[in-house]
């Protein structure tokens, strides 16, 4: 019995341990994309919205027809 428990008990840390972690970091935003500089973005809203993926802004209109999404970045002295 203790086998069998130890068993389940290491599969399941084995399974949990397979899941990406990117499922549980905090989302990164367009505005903390630009973090440190004098720059203040709006990415829009909705499902057109810009969004950061990875290490780059994504526009939320790809794959999407007849669409536009508008990223409006303003420069601050």
């Amino acid at each position: 019995m203790k086998k069998r428990l130890l068993s389940l008990a290491l599969a399941f840390v084995l399974a949990f341990s397979l899941l990406p972690t990117a499922a549980w970091a905090a989302g990164t935003t367009v505005d903390d994309y630009f973090l440190g500089m004098p720059i203040s973005a709006d990415g829009g809203t909705g499902t057109t919205a810009w969004k950061v993926s990875g290490n780059m802004l994504v526009s939320g209109n790809k794959g999407k027809n007849n669409s536009k999404s508008t990223l409006t970045l303003t420069f601050t002295a």
